[in-house]
């Protein structure tokens, strides 16, 4: 482990191969009764703005925020970004969701002074720093079968990535955690973390970095549609998809774990359901309709319309280039020497090519519930005519 907290392979090193061994009296978060992001993320800010934090932990705290916020001085998380930088991402879900994320980071600030007047205000920097840290790096553990939500020594200042694998487990008849690698390394390589399964927009807006070529199965696209407000079986729709274990608040800090499109343009079950459910017509009880799976030929193919219209809407509206244009600009000399709009343009592309494969899946989805629809008809149809024979004889 070098002075700017970097781990690298002091020689070859095999996958599932324990890299470190820590006290578990080191992991940050172990003492707090909730296991939640937003209580660590108050916990880690108390531990560098709170003079009367306990001594213990000053080290850790002051090394992991030094770390993050040098790399955020060096490389500028996109909630950093200026306006003329942000606008080679319009179109894009982040370029929508910028201003929202940005006053969440305001909230925490304005919340984090009232519930705690007597440390020194947060810096937005530390603030995004910590969000890095929880977002990114914190681990689930189970002690005294509780669970926990910590930070472990080493790990949580390892470069975020999409690629290789690291991850922290502990064991409670030890009070030991280890920190082990699913992939093989070569000798001085550095050791990278897995970046929490994090989707690239949320990578790019916590970290500035979107890897050209991204291969991260994790990646999901956020989609906003929503019920009929004017539907006057809103209220009972809502009720239902409770039911069925969707919760329609939103979460804390900035998930959207729900409804989305993934990595391959397949889009969520949640979000199939809420779909199923917006254009159901029919009589609503406490569990029926049952809108994990098709409802009918017809609603399913209102749904599969509805993600081709959305999609497609938003790729010729909000989009003023396309893809080959991106891409020509992508290789502009001018652009492969500015870093920000490089990665924009990268991303911003990724993003058009997820949401043309959702089309095209979804499309392809529709016209088989279409010939089935077709082919259901013309079998009924014939059945018809030969019982009407079978009368007539």
């Amino acid at each position: 482990l070098d002075s700017i907290g970097q781990l690298n392979a002091s020689g070859d090193l095999e996958e599932r191969n324990v890299i470190a061994k820590l006290p578990g009296n080191l992991l940050f978060g172990q003492t707090l009764e909730e296991a939640t992001p937003s209580q660590l993320m108050e916990e880690l800010l108390l531990c560098w703005h709170s003079p009367s934090y306990p001594e213990f932990w000053k080290p850790f705290c002051e090394f992991v925020m030094h770390h993050n916020l040098n790399d955020i001085a060096t490389t500028p998380p996109a909630l950093l970004w200026t306006e003329d930088k942000l606008q080679h991402l319009k179109g894009t879900f982040l370029f929508d969701r910028i201003a929202e994320e940005r006053n969440n980071v305001r909230s925490i600030q304005t919340q984090y002074v009232k519930n705690h007047p007597d440390s020194e205000e947060p810096t937005t920097e530390s603030i995004i720093a910590a969000l890095r840290l929880v977002e990114a790096y914190a681990t689930k553990i189970i002690k005294n079968k509780q669970p926990r939500l910590v930070l472990a020594p080493i790990y949580s200042t390892l470069p975020c990535t999409a690629g290789k694998q690291t991850y922290v487990g502990y064991r409670e008849k030890k009070n030991e955690a280890n920190i082990w690698i699913d992939g093989e390394y070569e000798a001085h390589e550095h050791i990278l973390a897995p970046c929490s399964q994090l989707p690239d927009w949320k990578i790019l807006e916590l970290f500035g970095r979107y890897e050209l070529e991204s291969r991260n199965l994790e990646n999901t696209l956020p989609v906003d549609v929503f019920l009929r407000g004017y539907d006057k079986n809103y209220q009972k729709k809502v009720e239902l998809l409770k039911v069925h274990g969707l919760d329609m608040d939103n979460e804390y800090p900035f998930t959207d774990q729900l409804f989305y499109i993934d990595a391959t343009g397949v889009v969520s079950a949640p979000l199939m359901s809420l779909l199923r459910m917006k254009h159901y017509t029919g009589k609503i009880t406490d569990t029926k309709p049952d809108v994990t799976s098709q409802i009918s030929q017809e609603n399913e193919m209102q749904v599969y319309k509805e993600i081709v219209n959305v999609f497609t809407t938003r790729l010729h509206k909000s989009f003023t280039t396309d893809v080959h244009q991106d891409q020509q600009e992508l290789e502009r000399r001018s652009t492969l020497n500015d870093p920000q709009k490089f990665t924009a343009l990268a991303y911003r592309i990724s993003e058009k090519l997820l949401l043309d494969a959702a089309v095209r899946r979804a499309d392809f989805l529709k016209q088989g519930v279409v010939e089935k629809t077709v082919h259901g008809v013309g079998h009924k149809q014939n059945e018809h005519v030969n019982a009407n024979k079978d009368l007539i004889l």
